[in-house]
């Protein structure tokens, strides 16, 4: 009898120790066959497939067991049933448990009791979860939760709300029980009032802003601060790029990742930068005017998230010249030399000589790929303690590859 069970869901057996695994809209579906049993959530699911998905629990079947979201999410939910009383993703619930659960994108029509999460919370929790979309009914219909008899905390809703009595932007009617720390968009609901929450403004609700006026929700280990509306931390940056002084000419790599992020966007002080969408930003820096501020905003279907931004630092390691054949760069020290390699179609002068001996590897200036095509006059100086170990490498020397007649090395 378990492995039927079992089959039905991505893994575990429905016990507080190891609950129901779902990850898929069918194995979601299948909850309702296990009205006081455990579940989690290990992924993402679109309903899509149900065009019209049939709540989850009734008046004479409710849900009674503990359902953790994991802080995914749940999109496309499309209920249309207007003659249906209990109408959510959840109809009616007793004595239960939801939590960590996000709903995007859904659009609900029902009768009486209807919520975008849950119709009716009879004596259940629900905590740390959020919903968009549309919502339609007609009595006891608010964003979230039609009718509350339980508890419900660190919640918000941006559902616009269509109803005829004991409509409210997060709650229809509040029976009994408590709504805490929780919130609902007045401008997007089209509701100033709701049975229990507070209302904000979009712009109070979103970016950093909500840090200030969305008082409880854990900022630091359970919600982002995103370009939009706070998102479960099942969708947090794991990577942040990293500030970095680079001499001009070097080629530079800034780096970011989150989870399941499925797009990227780089910017500089805050403006986009063309073509700049990998995880990866990786240019050669070819001006002062490079130094800046970069950032990333990171995007799947939570929505947006904003990187820390980097700073890059552009030094030009050559104080003297400009690299030209009537200025040339003046080349005194070994770390100068070594910077010969990032400019290597520009003219070089040597004013001093040059101990390599804090090189102890020396790489070759120039390859086949990127050869040396400038001028390096050494002016009559000399380098000491030349030193390179690499018997697997073609192309070696203090210059590893020039070309013809495009570059010339003299006086030295």
């Amino acid at each position: 009898m378990n492995s039927v069970l079992n089959a039905q869901f991505a893994g575990g057996d429905g016990t507080q120790a190891d609950p129901y695994q779902v990850s898929t809209a069918a194995q979601l579906d299948q909850v309702r066959n296990y009205m006081t049993s455990y579940f989690v959530q290990t992924a993402d699911i679109d309903l899509s497939s149900f065009p019209n998905w049939l709540p989850i629990g009734d008046e004479t079947n409710k849900f009674a067991g503990k359902y953790n979201g994991q802080n995914h999410i749940i999109s496309n939910l499309i209920i249309n049933r207007p003659s249906t009383n209990f109408v959510g993703l959840f109809g009616y619930t007793e004595n239960s448990e939801i939590k960590n659960l996000g709903i995007v994108g859904s659009s609900i029509t029902g009768r009486n009791y209807a919520g975008g999460l849950l119709g009716l919370n009879n004596y259940g929790t629900i905590s740390n979860c959020f919903i968009t979309g549309n919502l339609t009914g007609q009595n006891y219909t608010g964003g979230l939760v039609g009718t509350n008899a339980g508890g419900i905390s660190n919640c918000y809703s941006t559902k616009n709300v269509t109803g005829s009595s004991y409509v409210g932007g997060l709650v229809g009617w509040f029976n009994e029980g408590s709504v805490t720390n929780s919130y609902w968009d007045k401008e997007t609901s089209g509701k100033t009032t709701s049975s229990g929450g507070t209302g904000l403004t979009t712009a109070q609700m979103t970016g950093n802003a909500a840090k200030t006026n969305m008082t409880g929700f854990d900022f630091e280990t359970i919600w982002s601060v995103t370009t939009t509306y706070p998102k479960l931390k099942s969708f947090v940056i794991t990577q942040n790029p990293v500030s970095q002084t680079k001499y001009l000419g070097e080629n530079i790599t800034f780096a970011v990742s989150a989870t399941n992020a499925t797009s990227y966007q780089w910017k500089k002080n805050g403006q986009n930068i063309n073509g700049a969408t990998n995880a990866n930003l990786i240019f050669t820096i070819s001006n002062l005017s490079d130094s800046g501020y970069y950032s990333c905003v990171l995007t799947n279907s939570y929505g947006s998230l904003l990187s820390d931004s980097a700073k890059l630092t552009v030094i030009n390691p050559f104080t003297l010249g400009d690299g030209s054949v009537e200025n040339p760069y003046q080349v005194s020290n070994a770390d100068q030399l070594n910077s010969v390699r990032y400019f290597l179609n520009k003219c070089f002068i040597q004013t001093a000589d040059i101990d390599l001996s804090t090189y102890p590897n020396w790489l070759p200036i120039g390859d086949a790929a990127n050869k040396f095509l400038g001028l390096y006059d050494g002016n009559a100086h000399f380098i000491s303690n030349l030193n390179i170990n690499r018997p697997t490498t073609d192309d070696v020397g203090l210059f590893g590859y020039t070309y013809y007649y495009n570059s010339e090395i003299k006086n030295l």
